[in-house]
């Protein structure tokens, strides 16, 4: 089920189980390195919300493509497992994979790309492994969520 095709019905349950899904098919067994769709949804309103007050800075900024990152890496014995939310104007894409730490935080410090639309390849090229994204239109996403991104 994936919330950018004709697919109508989808609601916050359903998200949640894909969501749920998705992380669940990188994280390796038993590790700690992990997160759930509720950390992912509530990440996501948390970055948000600063979002906003950077838009009260920056408003050129507003209807732009903008994207964050995360990282599990409690146990760096095991492979860290990450989020990347990219949010453009009609669609909040979620993409998860886990790799080393080190090299997912060079990653992201230094070679993450300024164009967005090449973020999801650029980061799937420096996973070990990594989901199918989840994709939601922008309406689903606003649901799941509870609350709205401009």
């Amino acid at each position: 089920m994936n919330g950018s095709g004709a697919h109508t019905t989808m609601d916050s349950i359903d998200i949640h189980a894909e969501v749920s899904r998705m992380l669940e098919s990188v994280c390796e067994p038993d590790s700690k390195n992990r997160f759930t769709a509720f950390e992912v949804r509530d990440h996501a309103v948390r970055f948000l919300t600063d979002y906003d007050l950077e838009i009260e800075r920056f408003p050129e900024l507003i209807g732009t493509t903008h994207s964050e990152f995360v990282m599990a890496d409690y146990d760096l014995s095991r492979d860290a497992v990450f989020v990347a939310y990219i949010f453009n104007p009609q669609l909040l894409e979620l993409i998860a994979g886990r790799g080393e730490a080190s090299t997912l935080r060079s990653f992201v410090e230094h070679d993450w790309p300024e164009e967005e639309d090449a973020t999801g390849d650029s980061l799937r090229s420096h996973a070990r492994f990594s989901a199918a994204p989840v994709q939601l239109r922008r309406c689903l996403a606003v649901e799941w969520l509870g609350r709205d991104w401009r």
